[in-house]
């Protein structure tokens, strides 16, 4: 059984934002190795929600845009995030 490793806010924004390349590039490849089996990612309801506000408020992101980046990591093998299906509908919500 893999390890399990808690992801943060912040792994996921660089990713998603790639406004720092080296923090974006490091995310990335972590990502890749959780989907290769080498460890679960694990996250929560708190982390998503986070992450939806401060792409919002901060970056101005487009909901569509934030939808699509949660629906990306809901997606993204070797990541488990509590309460998927409720995120998937809260997500789809947001965007009215």
């Amino acid at each position: 059984m893999a390890d399990i490793v808690f992801a943060d806010t912040n792994l996921f924004l660089r990713y998603l934002t790639n406004d720092d390349v080296e923090q974006a590039n490091s995310a990335e490849f972590v990502f890749k190795k959780a989907a290769n089996g080498d460890f679960l990612l694990f996250t929560n309801v708190l982390v998503v929600a986070e992450i939806v506000w401060v792409l919002n408020q901060v970056y101005k992101t487009s909901a569509e845009d934030i939808r699509k980046g949660i629906l990306g990591i809901l997606n993204t093998q070797g990541i488990r995030i509590e309460n998927e299906a409720l995120i998937t509908k809260a997500i789809n919500m947001f965007v009215g």
